[in-house]
C-alpha cells in the first residue's frame, strides 16, 4: 500500500498544478467550442463538425487525399468509426475512395469538388465563431506560439503512438 502512495506522490511532482489546470482548461475549451461549432453548423443546415474535420484534413494534403490509416491518425472527431464514416461521405459525394497500388488492402480517401465546396460553405459559420471566441483573446504572436506548442504536442503524441504500435507488433 505504501508503494502506491509513493507512486501517487511522485506523479504529482511531475506535472505542476499550473500545467494540470492549463491542460484541463484546454480540454474544456476544446469541448465547448466544438459543441458550439457543431450546433451552429447543424442549425444552419451545413455539414457536421466531424464531416468538416475529415474534409479540411484532406484539403490540406497533396492531391487532396490520404491513406485511410493516415486519415485516422489526423482526424479529431471520428477516428473509431472512420471507415463507416468515410463510406457515408462517399455516398454523399464529399469523398471518393481510390485503391492503393502498393497495398491491395489499403485505400485512399480523396476530397471531391463537392466536398471542397461543402467545406468552404461551412467556413461561413466557422470563421465568425472562431473570431467570436478566439479573435479578441488571441494575438498574432500568441497564435503563433500556440500553434507551435500544439504542433509539438501532436508530433510527440504521434511518435508515441507509433512507438507503442511498433513495440506491440514485436511482442
Amino acid at each position: 500500500m505504501k508503494q502506491d502512495t509513493d507512486r501517487d506522490n511522485s506523479t504529482a511532482e511531475i506535472l505542476t498544478p499550473c500545467k494540470k489546470e492549463a491542460f484541463k482548461a484546454f480540454l474544456t475549451a476544446h469541448a465547448q467550442i466544438s459543441r458550439e461549432l457543431d450546433r451552429r453548423l447543424q442549425a444552419c443546415g451545413y455539414i457536421s463538425l466531424a464531416t468538416y474535420d475529415v474534409l479540411v484534413t484532406l484539403e490540406y494534403e497533396e492531391g487532396y487525399r490520404l491513406r485511410m490509416s493516415d486519415l485516422a491518425d489526423r482526424v479529431v472527431f471520428s477516428r473509431s468509426g472512420l471507415t463507416r464514416f468515410v463510406d457515408r461521405l462517399v455516398s454523399e459525394g464529399y469523398v471518393e475512395r481510390e485503391p492503393c497500388s502498393d497495398d491491395r488492402r489499403g485505400s485512399f480517401a480523396k476530397l471531391t469538388k463537392k466536398g471542397l465546396a461543402a467545406r468552404l460553405e461551412a467556413w461561413k459559420i466557422f470563421e465568425p465563431l472562431l473570431e467570436e471566441f478566439w479573435g479578441e483573446l488571441v494575438s498574432e504572436a500568441m497564435a503563433t506560439k500556440m500553434a507551435d506548442i500544439f504542433d509539438q504536442i501532436s508530433e510527440k503524441a504521434r511518435a508515441s503512438a507509433s512507438t507503442k504500435l511498433s513495440n506491440s507488433t514485436n511482442l
